[in-house]
């Protein structure tokens, strides 16, 4: 699925979503019309009013049930917009409702959509709906206000002005929807093209690093994959659900592959050196997260996405340090590291236990996992290891892929 259809998949959700709390409200009208009967008003019967509140009700639960089905989701605007014009069109035909404006009501509601073939369907069968209503509501203007005509000239009079405001509200309608759909699109373009410029220059600092060391650069997109999978896990388990927007783990997936861009100060003999570093030598690397940050701040400030580059920056800052406060460069503790170097920490540490390095031999799985499992609460977040440890398959299954 394309990124427009996707922009307008989730706003048909989002519209589907208002109407809902609209159905909801209208829920209350039977009960607030048989409540006004104690005022000794009786436009409307009690039976009426029950019948009002169940077809609301049904309405909400038919609405509600379709928007958990994947399948009939598309179904849901209809449902909705239609149901509250039949509503709307009802009342109308009682004595001394006048709602003739609420007749836009729906094909106004439906320009939400940024559909036009929907708002045309729609406006169509609003109109079909209306002139059927003014017919039945002849009958009662002309015994009730007009006794010296016949029905059938009430009803032409009136459906004949009805139609001519229906027919512009329609153009307008239209051409609203169609300008609003085309600079959406444009929009939608827009961003596209700034995205693959963003990924363009993500992707041109990560082959940067792959290039100075071969084992990096598959790290790299290792713990891309593990950052998404452990961000989306962490959702799923109810997790920092506000922060961890679809959009906001796409960021985190993508500031990962420059986690280790500051090795590219680091001297070879030290990057590459087999067996244990010195304390001199260990203080340089250490260092690789501060030259990291330098190196993304200078030269990936004009991305255009304030938020990704916020997230590449703490990304490559902080994912060294650990949940007890003892990791580097600052030794902050706790929520005090922002999130998304808190999940990069436990990819990095995570594939560094499953992967061959020039210094030490790859674990097994289970024996990874175990070690990870270890240090829950002091280098990680407890959440993010409970996240890790449920990801156990899926993550076997992508280093056997």
């Amino acid at each position: 699925m394309g990124v427009n259809e996707r922009y307008f998949e989730q706003n048909e959700r989002n519209v589907n979503r208002f109407l809902l709390c609209c159905m909801g409200v209208l829920t209350l009208l039977g009960p607030g019309l048989a409540l006004l009967r104690r005022f000794h008003w009786d436009g409307v019967s009690l039976a009426e009013c029950a019948y009002i509140f169940a077809y609301t009700l049904g309405m909400l639960l038919l609405a509600l049930g379709l928007e958990r089905l994947a399948r009939w989701r598309g179904v849901t605007k209809y449902v909705l917009t239609l149901g509250i014009h039949l509503l709307i069109c009802y009342i109308s035909t009682k004595d001394g409702m006048n709602l003739n404006i609420a007749y836009a009501l729906v094909p106004a509601l439906s320009c939400l959509y940024y559909d036009r073939r929907f708002t045309l369907y729609i406006t169509e069968i609003c109109y079909a709906v209306l002139i059927v209503t003014i017919y039945i509501r002849s009958y009662t203007e002309v015994m009730v206000s007009y006794p010296d005509l016949k029905p059938i000239e009430w009803f032409v009079s009136f459906a004949f002005w009805s139609t001519v405001e229906f027919m512009m509200l329609a153009v307008i309608l239209y051409l609203l929807v169609s300008k609003i759909h085309q600079t959406l699109l444009t929009l939608q373009k827009q961003n596209a093209a700034m995205l693959e410029m963003q990924n363009q220059l993500v992707t041109g600092f990560s082959n940067l690093v792959e290039s100075r060391d071969k084992s990096t650069g598959e790290h790299v997109l290792r713990t891309r994959e593990y950052v998404r999978m452990i961000a989306e896990e962490l959702k799923r388990q109810g997790h920092y659900v506000d922060e961890l927007s679809p959009e906001t783990i796409r960021k985190y997936a993508m500031a990962a592959p420059l986690h280790d861009t500051g090795k590219l100060a680091v001297p070879d003999a030290i990057l590459h050196k087999e067996g244990s570093l010195t304390e001199e030598e260990y203080e340089i690397i250490k260092k690789h997260t501060t030259e990291g940050y330098r190196l993304v701040t200078e030269n990936l400030s004009n991305l255009g996405d304030a938020e990704l580059l916020q997230a590449i920056q703490h990304t490559v800052l902080y994912h060294h340090e650990r949940w007890d406060g003892s990791g580097y460069p600052e030794g902050r503790r706790g929520t005090d590291i922002p999130l998304c170097a808190r999940i990069m920490a436990a990819a990095d540490a995570l594939d560094a236990l499953l992967s061959e390095r020039c210094y030490k031999k790859s674990m097994e799985v289970e024996e990874a996992f175990a070690v990870f499992e270890e240090q829950k609460g002091s280098y990680f977040e407890p959440c993010i290891v409970d996240a890790v440890l449920e990801l156990k398959k899926p993550i076997t299954d992508f280093l056997h892929r």
